[in-house]
């Protein structure tokens, strides 16, 4: 769980707006509109409406202009925005391109602010904060964490006549389930993920006791044997037809969605 959190946390950014221009004060009269981007299905733009409206009635003077997209195009929308000196000033970046908006010189360290209004560091996740930190500047603050889980069709389960997992199973077990399935007689496939994202491929190296870097982030351990048994594994289930190849960095987690929910595969 403690790398699960590292590895999905959302970093809210303040954008450097002044550019090369520093960042001096600058004063205006009358409310201030600030431009929110942030990404997500209707249940989560309803929540941020929420929070929006909490915050403006906490500050009148302050009004908030969201700008909302769907996750898919979302960071590159951002890139955009910026290139054309239209970003907004406070948006939420997926930690995958954290480091991409940094190089850009796109956000200001929130260092100072934090230590001006003696934020409490320790009411956000310990790591969330470490891996905001740039240079020895804090880049931006945890926003929220999003858990790895795996879902289980039960239906297709009882049609296919495979038992369910208990709750102790093995990466063993796992290997045997998905191979329990026949996709080529039954067209439904024990096993599907996105290679596309590194997030779904990590819960595969854990489970073998590997990792893709050390413990103080200095080295490479992706090719360790632990790691590579894991990344073998699942490139033997591709290979040898039990997980679908049209999954492999598709960038298209919505189909698995839908397959999933057709019956197409039984976990993911």
């Amino acid at each position: 769980m403690k790398r699960t959190l590292l590895m999905l946390l959302s970093l809210v950014m303040i954008v450097s707006v002044l550019g090369a221009q520093g960042t001096q004060e600058i004063k205006q009269s009358g409310p201030v509109t600030l431009k929110y981007a942030f990404w997500g299905n209707p249940d989560a733009i309803g929540v941020e409406q929420d929070i929006i409206k909490a915050f403006e009635e906490k500050h009148p003077d302050i009004k908030i202009e969201p700008i909302v997209s769907g996750y898919a195009d979302y960071h590159t929308k951002l890139m955009t925005m910026i290139a054309g000196n239209m970003a907004p000033d406070v948006m939420r970046i997926d930690d995958y391109y954290f480091y991409d908006f940094i190089k850009l010189g796109a956000v200001e360290s929130l260092s100072p602010f934090i230590q001006r209004d003696k934020i409490d560091l320790d009411l956000y996740p310990k790591m969330g904060i470490e891996e905001a930190i740039v240079d020895g500047q804090i880049y931006g603050l945890p926003w929220g964490t999003a858990p790895l889980y795996m879902l289980l069709n039960l239906d297709v389960f009882e049609k296919s006549g495979v038992a369910l997992p208990s709750l102790d199973w093995t990466t063993k077990d796992f290997e045997r389930i998905v191979r329990s399935f026949n996709p080529q007689k039954d067209k439904v496939y024990g096993f599907a993920i996105d290679t596309n994202y590194l997030s779904s491929v990590l819960p595969h190296i854990w489970s073998k006791g590997g990792t893709l870097l050390s413990e103080d982030k200095s080295r490479y351990t992706g090719d360790s044997p632990e790691a590579s048994s894991a990344i073998q594994m699942l490139a033997d289930l591709y290979k040898e037809g039990y997980m679908p190849k049209d999954t492999i960095n598709s960038g298209n987690t919505e189909a698995l969605r839908r397959w999933f929910s057709n019956g197409t595969i039984a976990m993911m």
